[in-house]
């Protein structure tokens, strides 16, 4: 059975079923570079300290941490550095501004996450597409 040919630039992201099949055969992420990927795992990596961070303390007057010690507890989750200039950014700041579907700096300068715990993997695959399409080339 032949498969429709479909312009993926075209397509919502948010509206393709299966992140693995865009529906020709083609996966959504098909035109990812190792950049995309670094992104979509530090997007992934976040939500999961953000949730992980919240869990861990169990206590409701503190369920996140200020945005000067995110390399502290990446480090401590992960066991790896975090350095926003692997991530062609200046500041964490900055690095976090470019993640702000995932997880935002509050006016308190805290970390606040933007996506619930149970968000499904695939979400993550979109809105790395979708960041990929909006970066100038």
């Amino acid at each position: 059975e032949e498969k429709p040919k479909i312009n993926a630039a075209e397509l919502d992201v948010f509206d393709v079923e299966d992140v693995t099949d865009i529906g020709s055969g083609e996966p959504l992420f098909a035109h990812f570079s190792a950049e995309d990927w670094a992104m979509m795992s530090l997007r992934f990596e976040l939500h999961l300290l953000m949730h992980a961070f919240k869990h861990d303390l169990g206590d409701p007057e503190r369920q996140t941490f200020h945005e000067r010690h995110i390399a502290y507890y990446y480090n401590k989750y992960f066991g790896k550095n975090l350095s926003a200039k692997s991530f062609g950014q200046s500041t964490y700041q900055e690095l976090i501004k470019v993640l702000e579907d995932t997880v935002e700096i509050d006016a308190k300068s805290t970390l606040e996450a933007q996506l619930s715990e149970e968000t499904p993997l695939d979400s993550f695959v979109r809105l790395t597409e979708d960041d990929r399409r909006g970066r100038p080339r």
